[in-house]
C-alpha cells in the first residue's frame, strides 16, 4: 500500500466521485480508477459503493479512510520532526553530528581552540579527547 494511493483514496472519498477527484489530483480518470481497483484487490475488500452520480464508502472503506488519515498525518508529523531535527543538528565534523543541551564549562587549548569541559547544549565533536564546539 503506497502513501500516494492512500491520498488518492482519501481524495475520492472527499470528492465523492472519481472524475472530480482526478481533477483535484491532476491525473486522468482511468489512472485513478485503476489505482483504486488495485487498492481494493490489495486489501481484499470492496471500499466503495459506486452509484450513478456519487461514490460512497463501504464500512471497510470508512475504516480505511480513518486509518489512511492517521497514517498520512503521522507521515507529515514525522517529516516535520525530521526537518526540525536537521535544523537543530546542523553542524558536522568528520561526518558525525552531536546534539547536547549546553555547556557548563569552557576552556581553551594550546592552539586557541575553545572546548567545552562539560557540554550541555550545542553541536560538538571530540578532538584529542576533548569536546570542541
Amino acid at each position: 500500500m503506497e502513501l500516494r494511493v492512500l491520498q488518492y483514496f482519501l481524495t475520492v472519498a472527499q470528492e465523492e466521485g472519481i472524475n472530480r477527484a482526478a481533477d483535484v489530483l491532476h491525473i486522468t480518470q482511468p489512472t485513478l480508477s485503476r489505482q483504486l481497483s488495485q487498492l481494493e484487490e490489495e486489501v481484499g475488500v470492496k471500499l466503495f459503493h459506486r452509484g450513478a452520480r456519487k461514490i460512497t464508502l463501504t464500512n471497510e472503506g470508512i475504516l480505511l479512510k480513518r486509518r489512511a488519515e492517521e497514517i498520512l498525518a503521522l507521515v507529515d508529523k514525522t517529516e516535520k520532526e525530521l526537518v526540525e531535527q536537521e535544523q537543530l543538528v546542523g553542524c558536522k565534523w568528520g561526518g558525525t553530528e552531536h546534539l547536547v543541551t549546553g555547556c557548563l564549562g569552557w576552556s581553551v587549548n594550546g592552539t586557541g581552540i575553545y572546548y567545552c569541559d562539560r557540554p550541555v547544549y550545542g553541536c560538538w565533536r571530540y578532538q584529542s579527547g576533548r569536546t570542541v564546539f
